[in-house]
């Protein structure tokens, strides 16, 4: 007898079935929610306007998801990643030109 994880496999495949009866074996691992948590850090954290665009397609995504429209769920959730790592790489950017400047000035009020 299979072992509970392995039940819960089975069905969740069993469910996951196109109309004509073949299974479309799309995993849980490619979930567009995990954009959602990253895109609010990077709104907080990084660059508030960027990670706004990611929080809206993020959410489009999770919504898409949950209508079962998994096609536009990953395009949604791939423009969520896109606009959320440019908010954490013009954050990071931001930070290091800020740092340099506090550095050079401390470097200036020395001479």
């Amino acid at each position: 007898m299979p072992g509970t994880t392995e039940l819960a496999r089975l069905c969740y495949t069993m469910s996951m079935t196109d109309p004509y009866g073949s299974p479309s074996y799309r995993t849980t691992d490619t979930s567009p929610g995990l954009w959602l948590g990253l895109s609010i850090a990077a709104t907080l954290f990084c660059c508030m306007p960027l990670g706004i665009v990611g929080i809206v397609f993020a959410a489009m995504a999770m919504d898409a998801n949950s209508r079962g429209d998994y096609g536009l769920a990953e395009e949604r959730a791939a423009r969520a990643k896109n606009w959320t790592i440019g908010a954490i790489v013009l954050g990071l950017i931001v930070l290091v030109l800020y740092i340099c400047l506090v550095a050079n000035r401390v470097n200036a009020s020395n001479y």
